[in-house]
């Protein structure tokens, strides 16, 4: 059984050690917390199914898409402006080609199309659109 003195000892030392370590993470940490303060991530649901390609070689696509915003203002604006949002995705996956979708450069090349397509449309709704920053696909397949 260890003495009370080594237990003493290894607590002290660990201490001694860690509070470095801890302080340093919980700057990072904090850091971080601002970062993330200032980005608000909505997920258009339900998942998004759509076909895409011609007659002949037709597919289906099935994604998940999330839009970050940097401001509650726009949250609030997004979150009322979903179905538009659904109706526009939908609408531009059905124009695309398999061949141009199964490319990862040409998959966010349409990202950054989409991105600009709703900020453009939502625009026309009011400025909050201006808080818009990104689009993501948390998930994204083709199915032949």
């Amino acid at each position: 059984m260890p003495s009370k003195r080594l237990v003493a000892a290894v607590s002290l030392l660990m201490a001694i050690t860690l509070r470095p370590q801890v302080s340093f993470a919980e700057k990072e940490s904090g850091s971080a917390n601002n970062t993330a303060r200032d980005a608000f991530y909505i997920d258009i649901e339900p998942t998004l199914l759509s076909h895409c390609g011609e007659s002949r070689n037709i597919a289906y696509i099935k994604s998940d898409v999330t839009v970050r915003v940097n401001n509650s203002e726009a949250q609030a604006f997004v979150n009322f402006h979903k179905p538009l949002i659904r109706d526009l995705l939908l609408t531009n996956f059905s124009l695309m080609s398999v061949e141009a979708l199964n490319s990862m450069d040409k998959k966010q090349q349409f990202q950054q199309e989409l991105l600009t397509i709703i900020k453009k449309a939502l625009m026309n709704e009011g400025e909050q659109a201006e808080g818009i920053e990104d689009l993501l696909f948390t998930s994204f397949a083709i199915y032949e």
